[in-house]
């Protein structure tokens, strides 16, 4: 994950923040406005500046807003309305919390609620019998020996186990 680098004390030059815009595909205000470098492994725009031997990997998104509204997002999330983590339209981006951004995902129906992807491996029933082989088979398999039984990876059967994934369904 990108850290969170507070924007203002690095006093974008206008070389910088021409660049910038450069790597914008900018249209009318209602329309996304496009990174048009690769993104990032999490899917954002990435915008990087160098400050002597340091460089920074800014998201492109948060340097929009930034420049467009004179605002150091600091510690907030910028968030976007438009759900392409790609478009650096300020007018499409918002500040708010994590809780606000999940809350906007889930509203938006972004957000599973606990109902797993129709290409997944691992159904409710199978996590169950995951949990049951190991409260009652003695000795207990080791993670390796179930994830190869059921098709999935180590971490996937540790997740299950402790209950961070795959518990009930939400109805």
């Amino acid at each position: 994950m990108i850290s969170r680098v507070r924007l203002l004390p690095l006093n974008l030059s206008d070389a910088e923040i021409a660049r910038f815009h450069s790597l914008v595909s900018r249209r009318s205000n209602h329309l996304c406005w496009e990174w048009k470098n690769m993104p990032g492994a999490c899917g954002y725009g990435r915008f990087m500046v160098k400050r002597g031997k340091r460089q920074y990997l800014l998201m492109a998104h948060r340097v929009a807003f930034f420049l467009h509204w004179k605002i150091d997002p600091e510690d907030w999330v910028v968030c976007h309305e438009c759900d392409n983590r790609m478009c650096c339209n300020p007018h499409c981006l918002f500040v708010g919390t994590t809780m606000d951004n999940v809350q906007d995902k889930i509203r938006k129906g972004r957000q599973s609620l606990g109902i797993p992807p129709s290409n997944t491996i691992l159904t409710f029933e199978i996590a169950e019998e995951i949990r049951r082989i190991c409260r009652e088979e003695k000795p207990v398999p080791k993670y390796r020996e179930l994830a190869m039984r059921f098709g999935v990876r180590e971490s996937t059967v540790e997740s299950v186990i402790s209950n961070r994934r795959w518990s009930k369904p939400l109805s």
